[in-house]
């Protein structure tokens, strides 16, 4: 069992406590976990003792986990590793003198600071602001900081900055207000975690994430006046010296799945650019003006229930960078999107889902590369119009055979049901971009998914070609002719197979030429004749029907 004294819980929310063990290691712990052992809230300066989780490997995961979790007298507490200072008033001066001492941790609870700005400092230990108020500017300029930085429901009234510090632990912003005249900028730091969410309040100036290098994950999760900017080379003109790297990305994205702590909005546009993320990108619930991501690399990029008032872009991104069949390179469910989406010049490996969303114009599928084993799955998604380029697209990886066209072997499906919906859905936009062949194709494999009958499928589809498909009524044709041919072979033996093949193709197409034996009306061969003039008449019908059909488009 370990120790611990919450030194702080959110007032605000209710969503957090900041506990602290005897040699002054902050620690967070969300509601949900004390709920579990009993507690709704916690008082400033209560002891608890615990038995730790064991860290799951499995999971991103954000503060302490317990297996047991009790109150306990402060007489068993013994601590004498830091201080707390609350509801009092510094400056830059008293800042630096009470971080300086040896071994021995300051932290500030609802105090008030005026203006912070240190360039090139080294802090040996954590820096822990708990639920402050910044007058003025609070910049932390290439400063280096053995710990991590803590600013949970800190208001900044002016200018926020951590330009290129280097950071060993993690950076705690939750429900931090940004209001004030100025912006954030996290540009070129170094940390472990970056936890911008919890309902952060931003401002009216812009949020600088560039050029970072973040070994684990960046969570953001809030409102935000002005626009969000993830790049991994700010100025094109400048050399920024170092590949921005983020190890995951996390938007919207609950601590706890049946709450909505974590709805982003945004009013401006949201901008990934250039930089590479070992692992996922995970948008949920966001609400932004536009969307970019553009030349990324990531393992998944997944959207799920974002809302984009103009356009969302998709360009030149790396996803998933192990092929396998049931991986999911690109995921974007249950989205609204109030202009166009633009897929383009994408690689991924697994499946692109479109399920569930809606375009309200254009969708631009173009120039995108796969492996053999990825999928697109359409199901449950609108648009007024789709262009899908290069023309083989949705058949690379298709089989060739002779009575049926190329399917669109890219489709994900669970059953015919849903594979001819999206091959219903396929024909429409191919046939409004003017895509005629694709759309025949389409058709076919549609009307095949959608009839059960075997021996229907066999005789319209595979004979008739569902009357796009000339090759195979051309086919059957032949095939008909050379069957009657040797069937009349067999019957009079006088025939010899060429003349019976003559014969044959004469009888399909009504029409005698040359002198034929006598033979009787009601005879075996005259009645087979008339049978296959039959047959004839009808597949030279539908041949003439398909053909005036296509020259007509």
């Amino acid at each position: 069992m370990k120790p611990f004294q919450n030194i702080y819980f959110d007032k605000k929310n209710h969503r957090f406590s900041i506990f602290i063990d005897p040699s002054g290691a902050l620690s967070f712990v969300y509601w949900h976990v004390l709920k579990k052992h009993g507690f709704r809230m916690l008082e400033a300066d209560q002891f608890v003792q615990a038995e730790l989780s064991p860290p799951n490997k499995a999971k991103i995961r954000r503060g302490l986990g317990f297996e047991s979790l009790a109150l306990m007298p402060a007489a068993s507490f013994q601590a004498t590793e830091f201080t707390i200072y609350r509801h009092q008033c510094f400056d830059q001066k008293d800042l630096l003198e009470l971080t300086s001492k040896a071994n021995h941790k300051a932290v500030f609870i609802e105090c008030e600071f005026s203006e912070i700005e240190l360039e090139g400092h080294v802090f040996k230990d954590s820096l822990a602001f708990l639920d402050c108020t910044f007058k003025q500017n609070f910049r932390l300029l290439h400063t280096k900081i053995y710990g991590d930085v803590w600013l949970p429901n800190c208001t900044f009234k002016q200018h926020f900055s951590l330009k290129e510090s280097s950071i060993l632990g993690d950076v705690h912003l939750e429900s931090s207000n940004f209001t004030g005249t100025g912006g954030a900028s996290f540009r070129g730091i170094h940390a472990q975690n970056v936890f911008l969410d919890l309902g952060v309040a931003g401002g009216q100036d812009l949020f600088w994430l560039n050029e970072m290098v973040i070994e684990n994950t960046l969570s953001i999760g809030g409102s935000f006046q002005n626009e969000i900017q993830i790049l991994g080379h700010q100025d094109a003109d400048e050399e920024c010296g170092v590949e921005s790297t983020i190890g995951h990305i996390q938007i919207g994205v609950e601590l706890y799945e049946f709450e909505n702590a974590n709805r982003t909005h945004i009013s401006s546009p949201l901008r990934l650019n250039g930089f590479k993320t070992l692992g996922t990108i995970q948008i949920r619930n966001l609400k932004a003006e536009r969307f970019e991501c553009i030349d990324l690399s990531a393992e998944l990029l997944s959207l799920h229930n974002v809302n984009v008032e103009t356009d969302m872009v998709l360009q030149s991104n790396d996803v998933g960078h192990t092929p396998c069949v049931n991986s999911a390179g690109i995921q974007l469910t249950d989205c609204s999107i109030g202009r166009h989406l633009k897929i383009q010049d994408n690689q991924f490996s697994g499946a692109l889902s479109l399920n569930g969303s809606a375009v309200s114009e254009n969708t631009y599928l173009e120039n995108n590369d796969y492996c053999q084993h990825s999928k697109l799955d359409i199901r449950r998604f609108t648009a007024s119009r789709v262009l899908i380029s290069p023309a083989d697209f949705l058949t690379r990886y298709a089989p060739f055979r002779i009575f049926s066209p190329k399917e669109f072997s890219l489709l994900q499906h669970s059953n015919k049901e849903e594979l001819g919906d999206q091959y219903c859905a396929l024909k429409n936009w191919l046939a409004d971009s003017g895509r005629m062949e694709l759309e025949d194709m389409a058709y076919f494999h549609m009307r095949q998914c959608y009839q059960n009958k075997v021996a229907v499928r066999a005789l319209f589809g595979g004979a008739f070609g569902w009357g796009v498909r000339l090759s195979n009524i051309g086919v059957s044709c032949g095939i008909l002719i050379l069957l009657f041919g040797a069937i009349f072979s067999v019957i009079d033996e006088k025939i010899m197979i060429l003349k019976a093949l003559s014969l044959s193709t004469q009888s399909f197409i009504s029409s005698f030429f040359g002198k034929w034996d006598d033979y009787q009306p009601d005879g075996l061969l005259s009645n087979l004749v008339t049978l296959e003039s039959v047959i004839g008449v009808i597949l030279i019908t539908v041949f003439v029907g398909a053909y005036i059909r296509k020259l007509l488009r």
